[in-house]
């Protein structure tokens, strides 16, 4: 990992070399001055802090309170290293090519970063370009290690419960599932004990729960619900104290408060029931370039490793303990001190102790946080469902709640599309009244395929029916294969009902119209 870590940093270095910063040995600045001089956005400023503490640890910066100062070709011979970066990456595959997949994340992150940084592009189209997860998937996949020790947890415990008690009835609940990283070696290994289960594949993102619904369908003991771990699991039509098992994987910290986290997961709790993590518990360049794109991973507003929203291990003991878990054990492949570990599994025991989830309330917010969420049907077959007859939309979430920052072993969680105000009529130019109804199928038909949901109607609502970021983005590349012009993912994420969105795109159509030859315009509209 030395190696990799070598090359995150040297590329960094490339990309804001790129950008026009860094380039001058000795230069002096202040962090301010580089700030705009690279034009960072300021919902990217914790990440740019982050950054430059990486370049700082790396020897290629000097930081001196608020000034910046280039290193010396004496200390660090800046341009020699950014020269020999691609030998670097050869020699790092040919010594370990498993590596392949992390670094065309790297790369596929750094090449955006002006764009990103700059606020001109979402994180979510490098992340999750067209809504695919394949491109994460090449993080996630790296940790089958310690993956296969949260199976052998898991399913150890389950044999032991049901042979000491052939009468018992196993419920596990997984929060932040994402796209079943963990999940697939639990279900295959819980599989032969599946008439005495009940599984809960839960995730915040409706996107995350169609996925697992697909992928894991066939499994009959698997329910798949939402969960926002974030508030009262009671308040969203989950039951107190019925689960033997919690499970999450590298999830539960990408949470504003950590204790209030806990509390909720331990409110779902049986008294000794078993509360499994598996948790990053030191931070790699890797996770702050690329998860840091989210702003979901600067959510935290309690004590976590510097730059990161990540607990150590010695952190994890003591947050667990505060709430009521006892008796923490620590899995891990790696024979390292429990501060050194960078991966690891987490065990404690829930004491039973009734949890008060009054104090465990999140902080007061603004009123545009939206009422509790009624209690989702559990999704039993992957199957498409009909839409529901509409309805208001619900009020806009308050975005301190999102949590879309997870490292590696689940996805990001995808933060809920925001209800704006309908879209203005468009203005200027004129077009065909059957231009607009034909956007307005592209529209409908693209919501139909991506929610699943047999109909929708011009009014319907994209968070009512399920939708998220996630889903958002592939509705962008639906409509773009459609369209000779590239829509924004951030301009679709205002326009929340069909008819808002459709408005939208003939804005697009018309602003552009004149410039596309005219049987472009035809096909664009052909049915």
């Amino acid at each position: 990992m030395a190696e990799l870590s070598h090359v995150c940093r040297v590329s960094l270095l490339s990309t804001f070399r790129s950008m026009g910063a860094l380039c001058e040995a000795g230069e002096r600045t202040t962090r301010d001055g580089l700030r705009d001089r690279l034009a960072v956005a300021p919902q990217h400023g914790r990440l740019f802090d982050a950054l430059l503490g990486l370049l700082a640890e790396a020897g290629y910066v000097r930081l001196d309170g608020d000034a910046v100062i280039t290193a010396e070709v004496t200390e660090h011979d800046l341009q020699a290293e950014v020269d020999q970066l691609a030998a670097r990456k050869r020699a790092l595959l040919e010594r370990a090519p498993d590596n392949d997949g992390l670094l065309a994340v790297l790369d596929a992150c750094l090449r955006a970063y002006p764009q990103v940084l700059t606020g001109r592009r979402d994180p979510l189209d490098v992340l999750f370009p067209g809504g695919s997860f394949d491109l994460m998937d090449q993080i996630y996949k790296n940790q089958q290690q310690t993956n296969a020790l949260m199976v052998q947890v898991v399913d150890a415990y389950v044999r032991e419960r049901l042979a000491r008690d052939p009468q018992a009835r196993v419920t596990l609940l997984e929060i932040g599932a994402g796209t079943g990283g963990t999940s697939r070696g639990v279900l295959a290994a819980l599989e032969p004990h599946g008439d005495r289960l009940r599984y809960l594949y839960t995730d915040l993102g409706s996107s995350f729960v169609q996925y697992g619904a697909k992928e894991y369908g066939g499994h009959s003991f698997v329910e798949f619900r939402q969960l926002d771990v974030e508030r009262s699991p009671q308040e969203q039509g989950f039951a107190a104290g019925e689960v033997d098992v919690v499970i999450a994987s590298n999830v539960l910290h990408a949470t504003r408060d950590i204790g209030r986290t806990l509390t909720h997961a331990k409110s779902l709790m049986r008294p000794g029931g078993l509360l499994a993590l598996f948790e990053i518990t030191r931070l790699h360049e890797l996770l702050t370039i690329a998860f840091g794109l989210l702003e979901g991973w600067w959510a935290f507003e309690d004590e976590r490793l510097p730059g990161s929203p990540l607990l150590s291990v010695p952190m994890w003991r003591r947050a667990t303990e505060r709430v009521g878990f006892r008796g923490m054990r620590v899995l891990s492949g790696m024979p390292l001190r429990e501060d050194r570990l960078s991966e690891s599994v987490l065990l404690a025991e829930s004491d039973g102790a009734p949890v008060d989830l009054t104090r465990a309330a999140a902080p007061a917010v603004p009123a545009v946080t939206p009422a509790p969420a009624p209690a989702p049907a559990a999704v039993q077959k992957p199957a498409p469902v009909t839409a529901p007859a509409p309805r208001p939309a619900p009020a806009p979430a308050a975005p301190v709640a999102q949590a879309p920052a997870q490292a590696p072993a689940q996805a990001p969680a995808p933060a809920p599309v925001e209800t704006p105000a309908a879209a203005p009529a468009p203005t200027g130019g004129t077009v065909e009244q059957s231009t607009g109804d034909d956007i307005e199928r592209l529209v409908r038909e693209a919501w139909q395929e991506v929610l699943g949901v047999a109909q929708v109607g011009p009014e319907d609502s994209f968070q009512a029916l399920g939708g998220d970021s996630i889903m958002a983005s592939r509705i962008k590349a639906r409509l773009n294969d459609g369209l000779p012009f590239e829509l924004e993912l951030r301009d679709l994420m205002t326009a929340d009902t069909v008819l808002a969105m459709a408005r939208l795109v003939e804005t697009e159509v018309i602003e552009k119209i004149d410039e596309l030859p005219e049987e472009t315009v035809r096909a664009m509209f052909a049915h």
